[in-house]
């Protein structure tokens, strides 16, 4: 069952950035660059993280495909992306997020730094969020829709442990984004 559902989430994974892409490339989906900047350092240092716990298969997966399409997205970013970086609040939120990962660099311990990665992370988020709730036409639903689901079943392939924190971030950044995407339709607009 275990190499089923790693299987089945790894195809989900690898498809849902090819998703993203496609809409980048096609001018659907404007993803935040700053964002982007930050989140691709932020994903690459979690999976250092979780290499360096030894997490279990299923986090690697999951760390390893996010690391891989946070440098896709953030390329794709640079000739597709909306502009980041023009308010104090995108500048904010970078610079936490930087102080995060070098927190993460500082720290030595690869389940600290794996939380330092994921405040991180979350922190670059933030400008996307007020973007995407702003412009819910500019990101995918897609991108978000089979991440949530791919971090799920990497996380019913093995039982709960301290790196499992990084499939929970995962679907609760995806359920925001997918929130920020349809909020006029869940609100009645």
């Amino acid at each position: 069952m275990k190499t089923l559902l790693l299987v089945l989430s790894a195809g989900i994974l690898l498809i849902a950035p090819i998703t993203y892409a496609v809409s980048i490339i096609c001018g659907k989906t404007r993803p935040h660059r700053l964002t982007r900047l930050a989140v691709m350092a932020a994903l690459l240092l979690t999976f250092s993280s979780a290499l360096a716990v030894h997490a279990n298969t299923g986090t690697l997966l999951l760390t390893g495909i996010s690391a891989g399409q946070g440098v896709l997205i953030f390329a794709l970013s640079m000739w597709r992306g909306m502009s980041g970086g023009k308010r104090w609040f995108d500048w904010t939120c970078f610079g936490i997020s930087l102080l995060g990962l070098a927190a993460w660099g500082l720290s030595g311990n690869g389940l600290v730094g794996m939380w330092f990665a994921i405040i991180a992370d979350c922190t670059a988020y933030l400008p996307a969020f007020v973007k995407t709730w702003q412009h819910p036409h500019t990101e995918s639903p897609w991108f978000y829709s089979l991440s949530l689901v791919g971090a799920f079943l990497t996380m019913l392939a093995y039982p709960l442990q301290a790196s499992s924190v990084f499939q929970m971030y995962i679907m609760a950044c995806s359920l925001v984004m997918i929130g920020c995407i349809y909020h006029n339709s869940l609100l009645g607009r």
